[in-house]
């Protein structure tokens, strides 16, 4: 195999090139040939480097396939089961439930329009709030929340309030 480098006139009889790899050994010369080894086309035993180059392509394939497929079932799919859960809780909602507003505000229902999503939530006596049905992150265990009051009315021993100390 030859290698054919050119160079232009001037750098041909430029110093720097008089004395180098590249000198001309003829005076008009601009032209120079290099010669490089001869590479031995490899024997017919000395198919294993084809083979692990193609192993590995089917192996960045597989990864590139299984990165979509991680992403799916780790971030797509956990996010569309609390989508769907969320608004089958925001559908079954009633007048009377005590619920828990995306603001933090704890109310009771205390009316439904039913040609919209409005929905009227009551915070406290004679408040209400009016507020979209995707205003409602979720409902409140009222079986929690009365256990939480009788324990609170028990009190505890040694405060001055349980029924001990009467």
């Amino acid at each position: 195999m030859h290698l054919h480098l050119s160079l232009p006139a001037q750098l041909v009889d430029h110093p720097a090139f008089a004395d180098g790899p590249f000198a001309r050994s003829e005076p008009a010369a601009t032209e120079l040939v290099v010669e490089s080894p001869t590479t031995e086309p490899p024997a017919e035993g000395d198919d294993d480097d084809d083979n692990s180059s193609t192993t590995g392509a089917v192996v960045q394939i597989g990864i590139f396939l299984l990165i979509p497929l991680g992403m799916y079932f780790l971030l797509i799919r956990p996010q569309r089961r609390r989508a769907r859960e969320q608004q089958a809780l925001q559908r079954s909602i009633a007048v009377g439930d005590e619920v828990l507003l995306t603001s933090g505000v704890y109310g009771f229902i205390s009316a439904m329009e039913s040609d919209s999503d409005v929905i009227w939530v009551e915070v406290d006596d004679d408040v209400q709030l009016r507020v979209t049905r995707a205003a409602i992150s979720g409902k409140v265990n009222v079986s929690s929340s009365a256990s939480s009051q009788e324990t609170t009315e028990a009190g505890t021993v040694g405060d001055g309030t349980g029924p001990e100390d009467e």
